[in-house]
């Protein structure tokens, strides 16, 4: 039984490290992962560091769904050191929001805004 045990966790832990090789993440948040069928739009970045924490603007457009890619979200961010608030993410004094629209184009326009908590 404790052999079964130990074949099905490795057995995840290589597909959950699969699953994140797969990922890609934010060049301006390199812990934020991009959602499915999404794409940075590098020319969205603004950063600003200051003395009281960061301040990160960024955004990705993509052909996915506004929910899916909401939905992606909640459930990544969690396993990623953040915790679900109603006005967005909190980890380590820093609140992240995401907005998320259609846009003009049909898909969904999604921005991301750190600021210190």
């Amino acid at each position: 039984m404790i052999r079964l045990f130990v074949v099905l966790l490795s057995m995840g832990l290589c597909l959950s490290a699969a699953a994140l090789a797969e990922s890609r993440f934010f060049s301006a948040l390199p812990d934020v992962p991009i959602a499915p069928n999404f794409n940075e739009l590098t020319d969205s970045v603004v950063i600003f560091d200051k003395v009281s924490g960061r301040l990160v603007d960024f955004a990705a457009q993509g052909a996915g769904d506004c929910a899916a890619a909401l939905s992606f979200y909640q459930k990544s961010l969690p396993a990623l050191g953040w915790v679900k608030l109603s006005a967005g993410y909190l980890r380590e004094a820093e609140l992240l929001n995401i907005h998320a629209r259609t846009s003009e184009s049909g898909g969904c326009l999604l921005t991301f805004s750190l600021r210190p908590q």
